[in-house]
């Protein structure tokens, strides 16, 4: 396998482009795993008894771009992109205390990222090659499910949030419209606080997201 792998960067590095794929306008298309932490905390507020629980879990997205940058003469080269992740990605927790009484109960917290903006910062290496660092926000949702069970009453509430995110990533360019990006980041979310009014439970998570995906670029102009 690594033979391989190497075999495929040396034929991308070595083929020749006249500028980077994200100089000038560009759009993408791509596919990632995600990789989300959840961490919720309940408290039953006739009592201020609280409990955290915390999950993780994965999902596969697909994701749309659009993007401008240019490169110096110096090979510095500064771009930004507006783009959006579908479908959502959730986190389950499974068995989780009610607090009011000696039963369980799951939630589910959804995350639909409805847009994003970030800045690229970058380097390009000979003439194919470029390097870039990631940093931006996302606007999205989230969702706070709870079933109902014959003892607890279930609900579903969510509200709009703002996030974090920076990260790496690198685009290979095949000739002078066609490229492939790698990327990596990181995002973190505004924590998000709810009340049950039903069973008196206040609820309050914090999730952060860890974002791989490969994608395909085309240049414009």
């Amino acid at each position: 396998m690594k033979p391989i792998l190497s075999f495929l960067f040396l034929l991308l590095y070595t083929i020749s482009a006249t500028a980077s794929i994200r100089d000038g306008f560009y759009v993408g298309a791509g596919a990632a795993r995600t990789h989300d932490q959840l961490k919720l905390n309940t408290t039953l507020l006739s009592t201020h008894f609280s409990m955290t629980n915390e999950a993780d879990d994965g999902s596969t997205l697909g994701n749309l771009f659009v993007g401008f940058g240019n490169t110096s003469p110096s090979a510095f080269f500064l771009g930004g992109e507006l783009g959006t992740n579908f479908p959502s990605h959730s986190v389950f927790i499974n068995g989780r205390s009610a607090l009011t009484m000696a039963t369980v109960v799951s939630n589910t917290l959804k995350i639909t990222d409805y847009l994003t903006f970030d800045l690229l910062p970058g380097y390009l290496i000979g003439q194919n090659l470029l390097v870039y660092g990631r940093a931006g926000i996302v606007y999205g949702s989230l969702t706070l499910k709870q079933p109902a069970t014959p003892l607890v009453p279930g609900f579903n509430s969510s509200d709009t949030v703002c996030g974090g995110r920076f990260g790496l990533g690198t685009t290979f360019a095949l000739d002078e419209h066609f490229g492939i990006g790698f990327d990596y980041y990181y995002t973190i979310y505004q924590q998000y606080k709810f009340t049950a009014v039903p069973n008196n439970t206040q609820f309050e998570s914090n999730v952060s997201s860890n974002f791989f995906g490969l994608s395909l670029l085309y240049k414009i102009w």
